[in-house]
């Protein structure tokens, strides 16, 4: 895996602006599981999967290292976008579950923009291919069902490499005992 090569150091910079405020927004935070580790490590690995599809634009990589910020640290809209800009905060609050905000509402948004889908296909392909630490199997294949009503609709604004791994992903992770 590899940045484009026209990626220049205030690329780099920014990219590694963007974990650095993570790392500090997301604190103490640990991901639950056996391992309990840093919170960072999740959003880090959307980041990957979408470099590892060949999705590389900045405010997309950007956006992936912050999508949970806002859901998750008590940094708000004003802040993202004074570091970020506006781009970067708009996939970051579509991909964000607000209060009050049905299941239904909260996809369409996520559809409205092709980053934030492909950015919410990343998400959902790390959380599938760990749930098994966090979810009871019931829980499991309640989130499978969820993934392939709303997230797999997603895959028309992402590329094959994405979509193929995202399908790959549900019929690995769907557990023993329902196969």
């Amino acid at each position: 895996m590899k940045l484009r090569n026209s990626y220049n150091a205030s690329t780099l910079i920014e990219l590694l602006g963007a974990i650095s405020f993570a790392t500090w927004a997301h604190g103490g935070q640990k991901r639950g599981g056996k391992d309990e580790e840093p919170y960072v490590t999740h959003p880090l690995a959307v980041c990957t999967i979408l470099l590892m599809c060949n999705i590389d634009g900045v405010e997309i990589l950007i956006a992936s290292i912050l999508h949970d910020i806002l859901e998750d640290t008590k940094v708000k809209p004003g802040e993202l976008i004074e570091k970020y800009g506006e781009m970067v905060t708009w996939y970051v609050e579509l991909v964000s579950k607000r209060e009050g905000v049905s299941t239904e509402d909260y996809y369409t948004g996520i559809a409205s923009s092709p980053e934030a889908s492909m950015i919410k296909i990343a998400d959902r392909i790390h959380n599938l291919c760990t749930m098994q630490d966090f979810f009871s199997t019931k829980k499991q294949a309640s989130y499978i069902a969820e993934t392939e009503k709303y997230i797999l609709p997603l895959t028309k604004h992402a590329n094959k490499k994405l979509t193929e791994l995202l399908e790959v992903t549900i019929k690995l992770a769907e557990p023993l005992s329902l196969i």
